[in-house]
């Protein structure tokens, strides 16, 4: 019998069943959700842990990953940077970011300025698998 099968009967009519068919939808969440992250990573080791969008064939499948970038500042040395200054460069907000289409549009010397300050993470990671149909 499965888990699905226990709760087949359960009396979801009262509080009591109702709390004990949402406590085990929780439980089967959670190893679902635990066992889709250990297969993330197992896929994802597939690929190059590069930003972008990138495909491979798997049997059937096409697996799709594509990985975001994320950019974070350095608020001390951004602090340091700019801390002599009466007023902060357009570019740059009070809390001492920059926002990427701001960066990508500023002059190769303003880019120079303020590269030391900025790491660049690997964002958010997600994966389609879909059909291939051979044509």
């Amino acid at each position: 019998m499965s888990d699905w099968d226990a709760y087949d009967g359960a009396d979801e009519t009262t509080l009591s069943g109702q709390a004990e068919r949402y406590d085990h939808l929780i439980k089967t969440k959670q190893k679902i959700e635990d066992e889709m992250e250990g297969l993330k990573d197992k896929i994802l080791e597939s690929f190059s842990k590069e930003t972008g969008e990138q495909s491979l064939k798997a049997g059937k499948s096409l697996v799709t990953v594509k990985i975001q970038e994320r950019w974070e500042w350095d608020q001390d040395l951004m602090f340091d940077l700019f801390a002599d200054r009466d007023e902060l460069p357009a570019h740059v907000s009070k809390r001492l970011t920059i926002n990427k289409r701001k960066f990508n549009s500023l002059t190769e010397d303003e880019q120079k300025e303020v590269l030391p300050c900025l790491t660049r993470k690997l964002g958010t990671t997600t994966i389609n698998v879909s059909e291939v149909t051979d044509v």
